[in-house]
């Protein structure tokens, strides 16, 4: 019995102040929202410097369709030749505190083919933002073939 009160308090004395857990303001999460739009038209303009100013120095995501989450610089490139057009984004969830949020959505597109042909692709993304000296950027992502 000793051990067990010993062990429960010890994990009141960790456990977050409600403080610490603020929940995220709507204005904040319409701002990241806006910000998607944004890495999204940075994409369909193949505007390098508007898509990497999104992004975090210490970015890291995995891409779809690779075996490993890549940095930032082969984020950038990469991206960029995704497709000619913006996709529909589908808002799915976000979350979050006071300087995280966490977005989830759908995105779907052209996918251009071997041939020439395009092909529509829906994929599942989520990225996480930080808010920093300079606003909100991309730490982390995900994306998934949905």
């Amino acid at each position: 019995m000793r051990n067990f009160v010993a062990t429960l308090a010890c994990a009141a004395a960790l456990w977050p102040a409600g403080s610490v857990s603020a929940a995220a303001a709507s204005g904040d999460v319409a701002a990241v929202w806006a910000l998607e739009g944004r890495y999204w038209s940075a994409v369909a303009a193949h505007d390098d410097t508007a898509y990497r100013s999104l992004f975090h120095e210490e970015f890291i995501g995995w891409p779809c369709g690779q075996d490993a989450p890549r940095p930032k610089s082969w984020i950038s490139v990469s991206t960029l030749k995704m497709g000619p057009d913006s996709p529909d984004l589908d808002q799915r969830a976000a979350t979050g505190g006071r300087d995280l949020i966490v977005v989830y959505y759908r995105a779907t597109d052209q996918a251009p083919q071997p041939d020439g042909s395009l092909k529509r692709r829906v994929r599942a993304f989520t990225h996480s933002w930080i808010r920093t000296v300079s606003g909100w950027q991309v730490i982390g992502g995900m994306c998934r073939d949905a």
